[in-house]
């Protein structure tokens, strides 16, 4: 899965100085990154207590390790899943087809070969040339709720997983009745109802440097980032990260280093982010402009921005 560090938080929410509107906060560690819900108006502590065991139990669902569904369907190569895992099965498919399998959840035989964290060495060449031809989404095969995968493919729903969960995270909240909150899975937020003073959300610069790259005020409530500096190490001198180009099995090399999807639907916004860095600023832009709805900035290695012809309407003032 496409995982965040706890240093390496792509957006975080900023309060503006004598902000009154204290939040009601927790943060747990899920999807293999931090995740973090605050409340600003409506909810208390058995909300919150709700909303993390949705997500603890999302965490379990679309885990493609240890013995959940999606393992058991690497593992076997077919399986019968449960309706929730099935449909986002589908809608992956559909997000793929829409990129042009830019994003592609059935990539796993390449990604499984990739490690990130200390002492982490590129995968043998020889392996990723070998595991290629079992990705694509046409090896997943989904009716109702049987799936099935040829070729020895193997799922991963790492471009959708944290968008889809944060999206349940949402929906809950509403159903909750809470008027405003923020939704922070690891970068990818969703942001529920409005405050004053409305959210910021700071995107991060790629250098690090601690001023941000963009602060925006969204009037998507969704905001999500794809970088090329997380989950990353460098090995003799050359950049590895996890972003990976379906076409090579190797991470994305065309001068992207971040790319941030604007976009009411959180699970659309999580593959977008992805797919348009796979696709580079150019076919990214075109892709992110033929959609109704949906906006992008991309941050590109040598210091120069391109955004979508609406993003400037979600710049902070």
């Amino acid at each position: 899965m496409k995982k965040l560090g706890f240093l390496f938080l792509l957006l975080f929410c900023l309060l503006l100085p004598g902000c009154s509107e204290a939040p009601l906060a927790r943060t747990d560690f899920l999807f293999d990154t931090v995740v973090t819900v605050k409340l600003y108006r409506g909810g208390d502590e058995a909300t919150l207590d709700r909303v993390f065991d949705r997500l603890r139990e999302l965490d379990r669902l679309l885990d493609v390790h240890g013995d959940g569904p999606l393992a058991v369907l690497n593992r076997d190569g077919e399986a019968e899943l449960p309706a929730e895992a099935a449909a986002l099965l589908e809608r992956a498919q559909e997000l793929s087809a829409l990129t042009g399998g830019a994003y592609d959840p059935a990539l796993g035989a390449v990604t499984g070969l990739y490690t990130f964290g200390e002492g982490a060495v590129p995968p043998d060449p020889a392996a990723v040339a070998e595991a290629l031809p079992r990705t694509g989404s046409d090896k997943l095969e989904v009716s109702g709720t049987h799936a099935a995968l040829a070729d020895g493919a193997r799922v991963d729903l790492g471009g959708i997983a944290k968008g889809y969960a944060s999206a349940e995270a949402a929906r809950l909240l509403e159903e909750e009745g809470v008027e405003a909150a923020l939704v922070d899975l690891g970068g990818n937020i969703v942001t529920v109802g409005e405050k004053s003073p409305p959210f910021r959300i700071a995107v991060r610069s790629p250098s690090g440097e601690a001023e941000a790259a963009a602060l925006l005020t969204p009037e998507y409530r969704a905001a999500v980032t794809a970088g090329t500096y997380q989950r990353c190490f460098t090995y003799d001198g050359v950049l590895y990260h996890h972003i990976l180009d379906p076409a090579t099995g190797e991470p994305v090399r065309n001068g992207v280093q971040s790319v941030t999807v604007l976009a009411d639907d959180p699970t659309l916004a999580d593959a977008l982010s992805t797919a348009a860095l796979v696709l580079g600023p150019e076919r990214g832009l075109a892709l992110v402009e033929s959609l109704p709805d949906v906006e992008a900035l991309f941050l590109l290695e040598d210091g120069t921005e391109r955004e979508s012809s609406g993003f400037s309407r979600s710049r902070a003032d």
